[in-house]
C-alpha cells in the first residue's frame, strides 16, 4: 500500500529534520519541507479484543524534491512517481489522499477544505 513515511525521532531531532531524513533513507530523495504539517493524523490500532494496541500521531509535511534519485529502500517494496488522479486506483493507507489534498491547497496558498486533524480509529473503519 502507498503510505506515509513513519520516522522515529532521534534524540534532539525536530519533526521536519526527521521527515527529511526518513524520506532520504527510504526513497533516495532530498526534499525541502514546509515548516508546519499539512495534516496531523491521530491513529488508533486495536487488538482482536478491541483494546488499544497502538495510539500514535502522524505529522504529514509537504515539500519539493531538491535532489537525489528515486529508489526503494530495504523496507519499501517499490518507489515510483504517480499523478494524484492515479491514487484512487492504487492501494493506499487511510489519510494519504487527505494529506496530499491539504498539501496541494497549502502550496497554492489556498485554504484546505478539510480540518488539520484527522482521527482514525480502526474499530470504526
Amino acid at each position: 500500500d502507498l503510505g506515509q513515511q513513519a520516522p522515529q525521532l532521534v534524540g534532539g531531532e525536530g519533526l521536519v529534520e526527521a521527515c527529511r531524513r526518513e524520506v532520504l533513507e527510504e526513497t533516495g530523495l532530498e526534499v525541502e519541507l514546509s515548516p508546519e504539517p499539512a495534516l496531523l493524523i491521530e491513529r488508533v490500532l486495536r487488538d482482536e479484543d478491541g483494546l488499544i494496541a497502538y495510539h500514535y500521531l502522524i505529522a504529514d509535511f509537504f515539500g519539493l524534491c531538491r535532489g537525489g534519485t528515486l529508489r526503494a529502500a530495504s523496507d519499501v517494496r517499490r518507489a515510483r512517481w504517480c499523478a494524484f488522479d492515479e491514487l484512487q486506483a492504487l492501494p493506499h493507507t487511510r489519510g494519504l489522499q487527505t494529506a496530499i489534498s491539504r498539501a496541494a491547497a497549502l502550496q497554492r496558498g489556498a485554504r484546505p477544505d478539510t480540518p488539520l486533524l484527522l482521527s482514525i480509529d480502526d474499530a470504526t473503519s
